[in-house]
């Protein structure tokens, strides 16, 4: 199987690290699949490594937050689910998380 998608750096718009690269998807048309005695049928994937080199891993991570944060679907996991409202939430949910306890475990540094 090919991938859907074909990653393509492109600039970012961070003023203050102008020369950072941000991966933005493209969407790449399928091609059909070459079929070898040696896979006897089955399906092989080929897989490109993608290097980020020059990246900040933290900056990265505060983009797709940023991005994350933004969408308009994402009003559900911007704060913690209230005990009050959801009592046995914790007892289903043993490791809560949402988007504001990410971001402060990102600037904090606790993402390694």
């Amino acid at each position: 199987l090919e991938p859907k998608e074909k990653r393509r750096p492109v600039e970012s718009s961070n003023k203050k690290s102008p020369n950072k690269k941000v991966v933005k998807s493209e969407k790449k048309k399928q091609q059909p699949e070459k079929k070898t005695a040696s896979n006897s049928g089955s399906p092989t994937t080929a897989t490109t490594a993608v290097t980020y080199s020059g990246f900040d891993y933290e900056e990265i991570c505060s983009i797709i937050l940023a991005e994350l944060d933004a969408h308009r679907d994402s009003w559900p996991f911007k704060k913690p689910v209230d005990s009050k409202l959801v009592p046995l939430y914790k007892k289903v949910i043993k490791k809560p998380m949402d988007l504001s306890a990410i971001h402060a475990k990102l600037i904090s540094h606790k993402y390694e």
